[in-house]
């Protein structure tokens, strides 16, 4: 780690999180100052009601370099192994939405208190044109949950975005396309 890189980059009012992603490698200096910016909007957007938020749509990051953010924080060397096992699909968000285990279902939306915080870092982030990675969807012996991207999910259903992206596991298609008919590949 460059602890003289580490104390410029706290003496600049980085977090300690960003300052030691960017000292250890994990993240370029860019990098923290983008997620610095977004984390700023995030806090600006929690403060206003959300009638004033901007209305955007979701929009997706299909790259597979990036599918470790599905759960977020995921780290791509920790990950790596699990990338050939998914498969990106299409599905309708409705269809998916009426299977979902009831913690996965968000049916208080996504500006429910419990939420607002992950929002607004939604929000801020596709504000500045990049998108956020699918929903990690599982089914475990019949059951379907969200893994990773409950709040991501969750925007996207309240915009009514129709088809959406999602990842899956390939050993677990079958289950799912038996449960969800509209689910097909990904253009």
């Amino acid at each position: 780690m460059d602890v003289t890189l580490l104390n410029r980059l706290l003496g600049e009012g980085f977090s300690k999180h960003l300052a030691m992603e960017v000292a250890s490698g994990e993240m370029t200096e860019q990098e923290a100052l983008d997620e610095r910016e977004c984390d700023s909007r995030a806090t600006d957007l929690r403060g206003m009601p959300p009638s004033e938020w901007p209305q955007i749509d979701v929009t997706w990051d299909t790259e597979p370099k990036n599918f470790h953010k599905s759960l977020d924080g995921e780290k791509p060397v920790k990950f790596s192994d699990r990338l050939s096992r998914l498969e990106l699909v299409g599905v309708d968000i409705e269809e998916l939405h009426e299977i979902l285990v009831r913690h996965s279902q968000r049916t208080q939306g996504p500006f429910a208190s419990q939420y607002l915080f992950q929002t607004a870092g939604i929000v801020a982030f596709l504000e500045t044109g990049r998108g956020v990675t699918p929903p990690l969807i599982r089914c475990v012996e019949n059951v379907t949950f969200i893994e990773g991207g409950n709040n991501r999910f969750a925007l996207a259903r309240y915009r009514r975005q129709g088809t959406i992206p999602i990842l899956i596991e390939r050993d677990e298609r079958r289950a799912l396309e038996e449960r969800l008919p509209s689910l097909k590949a990904w253009p």
